[in-house]
């Protein structure tokens, strides 16, 4: 069996997400060496791990390597228990829509279908998509090439505490049609302005809505408020 060496220099944690679900997924062992090696916090971190631990159920790969703040991480197959019925408990704020990138990844490249309940976690958190934009982006780009990505949660989680709920379930199937990608430039925008439920007396998700649009000149096609259950009620987000 060919094995995959990559330099994660070249990239952040998205070198993690890509390579190694489609590497597993086609049984090839792969090593991520520097991983994140010019970030102010280098190495793994938690959504990180997370990730490679549900690839490694997934697949039956054991992981070397694997743990908080390593800069090198190996997948080798044999005698590995597979599951595709996960589940994982986050004890951070930790990026669910992070987390379902490498699982997507994964499932496309398998063609294989999967269920993960979590407990914990974020779905509105720092330098990550929120989970609006998993909804409105990420999905329905998702399905274009097959895979079909289901979403009940139960609970939302906000930066800095987490404690999101729910189930996603990833199911594969065949392309629609034939996906081309052609120039374009963007003349409409949906505007979502999101944040906890006890910042709604003072109107926050409108004030980041119309702090938002002082910065556009084009058409804005809509604008939702949504205001969310969360351990964390001081934090909110705005997004486009």
């Amino acid at each position: 069996m060919s094995h995959i060496t990559i330099d994660g220099a070249i990239g952040g944690g998205s070198v993690l997400r890509v390579a190694a679900p489609i590497a597993l997924a086609k049984q090839q062992q792969i090593t991520i060496d520097n991983i994140r090696k010019d970030r102010k916090k280098p190495g793994l971190r938690t959504q990180h791990l997370l990730g490679l631990t549900l690839l490694s159920q997934l697949s039956g790969a054991s992981i070397e390597g694997g743990h908080i703040g390593s800069s090198s991480v190996s997948f080798q197959f044999g005698g590995q228990e597979i599951t595709h019925d996960l589940h994982v408990q986050i004890p951070t704020a930790a990026s669910l829509s992070l987390i379902l990138q490498a699982l997507a990844n994964y499932a496309l490249a398998a063609k294989t279908s999967l269920t993960l309940k979590f407990e914990g976690g974020g779905t509105f958190t720092q330098w990550a998509p929120t989970w609006d934009y998993v909804t409105h982006i990420i999905i329905p780009h998702f399905s274009k090439f097959g895979l079909e990505i289901a979403c009940d949660i139960e609970k939302h989680g906000f930066f800095p505490k987490g404690g999101a709920r729910g189930q996603i379930s990833l199911s594969y199937g065949k392309s629609h049609a034939t996906i081309q990608y052609d120039d374009f430039e963007i003349e409409e925008f949906l505007l979502i302005s999101t944040a906890t439920k006890s910042l709604q007396g003072r109107n926050v998700a409108e004030r980041q809505i119309q702090g938002v649009k002082k910065h556009f000149s084009r058409e804005i096609l809509g604008e939702t408020i949504n205001y969310l259950e969360a351990r964390n009620p001081e934090i909110g987000r705005a997004h486009v």
